[in-house]
């Protein structure tokens, strides 16, 4: 940098799994014999060796020809997209259960009381609707749609973003797993295997805990260690291990029969990547959570929200520039909300608020014993330049 000195600058790159597959060319099927962007291991492959390995696909792939030279050792997966698309496969696994139930009419019961359970949590806007998906159903296989689920719903079905201090209103709308469990639950009854489906629920909570975290040291990733064992001995004994797609969970197919041998093989990527992968780059990082897209995504949004309410979608007389339009939108609304924050910190408002503060600390302060104790403080002490040193007594 001119004027300034030279510098080091280390690149890394983050996403969800299909861009950073394609910045790697590598093919992001269900079925390829090495879907893991970090090694050429199978996708069954469940290995607690990995941890402390570093990624070796570089090394070991001949056909290995990325976009971008950045090392794999600081490409990262990015924790929002995980969630929303594990969240949305375990929904959906409970979804194809009630949608396989026998005889017809406890299906429908059953699926009426999933669409009121996911309604309440807010997804498709509370009118949530379990049909058939017409790409997916083939002949006489019907396969049911597969919900749409963003990042804030999907932290709804679990807990790990509470906090201590929560009120009780805000924990009702957390921990929506229960309710979506127990729907199933009382119409398969109990046993070993829908315990197992439980677990499977609280490993991914203590998993996601500990990805979100912003610093990890040796003992929160010695826990998410043990949350991924327990996770993966849960899961296998609850869904089994069939048709495991990219983010980690099992889908229904209506070739489940026909080629079981294939689907029992078909442990794909972030199911591999968050058990064997995660605690290296944990380890290696300190968090997972700083490389999250969440921001870019929180863009995209606003930037759909500006097209469609702040311009004129490139029709008009004059054929607009909606991107243009876009832009002047952004810059306008940038300017509006710096100076509405200057105008909100010189206001008579903003300052009665500090006012009032101010005055609720000198009361604490004046009722509490610290008061008392700081002045005899500061009569045990003489000062000396920038220090305090304590008095001498006499005999």
């Amino acid at each position: 940098m001119e004027g300034f000195g030279d510098y080091t600058v280390e690149w890394h790159m983050a996403g969800d799994l299909k861009t950073l597959k394609c910045m790697y060319n590598m093919k992001h099927g269900a079925t390829v014999a090495s879907p893991c962007l970090y090694c050429v291991a199978g996708a069954e492959s469940l290995e607690s060796l990995q941890w402390t390995r570093a990624p070796n696909r570089h090394l070991r792939d001949k056909s290995f020809m990325p976009v971008l030279d950045i090392p794999l050792s600081r490409v990262h997966i990015c924790t929002l997209h995980a969630l929303c698309r594990i969240i949305e496969k375990v929904v959906h696994l409970y979804i194809c259960f009630a949608w396989t139930l026998k005889p017809e009419i406890e299906s429908k019961r059953v699926i009426k009381a999933i669409e009121g359970v996911l309604s309440d949590i807010g997804l498709h806007g509370g009118n949530v609707k379990i049909e058939e998906d017409p790409k997916m159903s083939q002949g006489r296989y019907k396969v049911p749609r597969k919900a749409s689920i963003g990042g804030v719903k999907a932290r709804r079905f679990l807990g790990f973003s509470l906090k201590d201090s929560d009120r009780e209103e805000k924990r009702n709308m957390f921990n929506k797993w229960k309710q979506l469990h127990k729907v199933v639950k009382d119409n398969a009854g109990g046993g070993a295997i829908q315990n197992h489906k439980a677990v499977v629920w609280k490993s991914l909570d203590k998993i996601f805990h500990y990805l979100e975290q912003h610093s990890m040291d040796e003992s929160k990733v010695q826990a998410l260690q043990e949350a991924l064992l327990d996770w993966k001995k849960s899961y296998l004994a609850g869904w089994g291990g069939q048709h495991i797609t990219h983010y980690m969970v099992s889908s229904y197919s209506p070739y489940k029969i026909r080629f079981r041998t294939i689907l029992t093989f078909c442990f794909v990527s972030m199911q591999h990547i968050l058990f064997n992968h995660s605690p290296y780059f944990a380890k290696t990082y300190g968090s997972l959570s700083i490389w999250s897209t969440q921001g870019m995504e929180k863009t995209h949004y606003m930037a759909r929200t500006g097209y469609f309410k702040h311009t004129r979608h490139g029709g008009g007389k004059d054929r607009a520039n909606s991107l243009l339009e876009l832009h002047q939108w952004t810059y306008r609304r940038l300017i509006h909300r710096a100076r509405q924050k200057e105008l909100l910190k010189h206001s008579e408002i903003t300052r009665l608020l500090q006012h009032i503060h101010k005055e609720k600390r000198q009361r604490a302060w004046e009722d509490s014993t610290a008061r008392e104790l700081h002045a005899n403080w500061r009569q045990s002490r003489v000062r000396s330049g920038k220090r305090w040193a304590r008095t001498r007594t006499s005999s």
